[in-house]
Formats: C-alpha cells, structure tokens, sequence
C-alpha cells in the first residue's frame, strides 16, 4: 500500500484523532524537497518521546548479546507465560499489564524458531526503548525513526515495534526496489513524495541532526530565531 505525503499528517496526531486508530509503520525511499521538513519535525518529536535507530537493529553488539544469554539463557518457549516471566527478569521497570501485552505482541509476531530475532527485540526494548515502555498504547505513540538498508528481519523488528504501539518511519536509501527484496510481505507502507529522486549522497540522520542543534544553539545564544531556515541540502558536504 502507498500514502501520498499529504496523507502521514496524521503521524502528528494522537491515535484518538486518526482515522484508523492505530500506529504507522512508513518508509520513505526517494527524497523530495518535502522530506527534510518532515524529518526535522519527526526528529523533534522523537527527541521528545522516541528513539533514533540504525539499521543494523537485529545485529545487537556481542557485549548486549552476552549479558542476555547470561541472564535469560539461550532457549525460548513461544508461550505468553514463558516470555512475561523472561520480562519480569529483563525490564523490570515494567508493569504487569505492560509485559503481559509485550508477551503476547511476541507471540504473535514473532518467529517461534527464531530465537536471534526474538534476542534483538529484547535487547532493542533494554537496550533502546526500555524508557519508553511505559508510552506504549498511549492516545500518542513514541516516535522510532530508523535508516540504512534493512534486513528481512529488521523490518519485523520495526513492524512489532509498531504492534507495540509506536509510530515508525524507515528511510531506505537503497530504494523501493532493494527494499521490497528484504522484505516481500511489505510490512511498512511506502510513503509517496512529489517529484522525488533518489536520496542525495551525504544524506544522513547524523547531519540532519547537526543542523537542528546548531540553530538550538543560535537561539539560545541571541533568544532570537535565525533569519532563515536550513537549505534543504546542507548535509551535502564539499
């Protein structure tokens, strides 16, 4: 399914005032000159009640890896009462209705054989969004804003994430095409932008991110908005 740009406002909304009532899970896979104002904006959002991600979320590092097969082991029953006792001992910051829904999410959603991505999620919720549990199934959702080129099992990994309750957009840089090869049953739904092209070179998160915090600390330094608004291209280096 595709959106036209027009119609992911309701990203912005709370899921009361939405027409579906429900979280998104969105990738872009072109760039238009729409793309950074509404990236700027989901960033700010994020800063506020989300997480930035890389795209390597179902390769947690080796010490995240470590310190979960010693706590909970390397085997996994697919039952909801296994997972919420695995939760008790992993988020314990996390109310009882919190890892009862969690467990049943990961039932649901998961793989039963597939142990590494079901590791990557628990580390990912530990690791990432452990802060954010207590948002999920709020009237507004946590913002997850992903990039790269993601894997087959990244993309279920972001498609629980917004089973959880968490609105979630993908920049794929490969294309629509390199993206639907990782994953066929299209998870996410393609956002559609007005006269796009393919990403810029030195397009990033990271950069988008550098100029959002130099125009805070311009405001802060003279109490005043700059007198114009980042170029569209000005993570483009050289």
């Amino acid at each position: 399914m595709k959106q036209e740009i027009n119609s992911i406002n309701g990203l912005f909304l709370p899921l009361s005032q939405r027409i579906d009532s429900e979280p998104y899970f969105f990738r872009i896979c072109s760039y238009s000159e729409h793309l950074y104002e509404l990236i700027v904006r989901y960033i700010e959002a994020a800063r506020i009640c989300g997480a930035v991600l890389e795209s390597d979320i179902d390769t947690p590092p080796a010490e995240q890896c470590e310190m979960f097969n010693k706590t909970l082991g390397t085997e996994v029953r697919f039952n909801k009462e296994f997972i919420q006792s695995a939760l008790s001992i992993w988020l314990k910051r996390a109310t009882d209705a919190q890892k009862t829904t969690i467990a049943d999410i990961i039932c649901r959603e998961l793989d039963p054989n597939d142990f590494e991505t079901y590791r990557a999620l628990m580390c990912l919720l530990y690791y990432k969004l452990e802060w954010l549990v207590d948002r999920f199934y709020g009237d507004q959702p946590p913002k997850i804003l992903c990039e790269g080129n993601i894997s087959a099992k990244g993309a279920i990994l972001l498609h629980t994430l917004k089973k959880l309750g968490c609105d979630v957009i993908l920049l794929n840089y490969s294309g629509n095409e390199a993206y639907m090869l990782a994953d066929p049953k299209s998870l996410s739904e393609e956002i559609l932008l007005p006269n796009s092209t393919p990403f810029p070179e030195g397009f990033s998160l990271a950069a988008i991110s550098d100029k959002i915090e130099e125009k805070l600390i311009i405001e802060h330094m003279y109490g005043i908005r700059p007198s114009h608004e980042p170029a569209t291209n000005t993570w483009i280096s050289g």
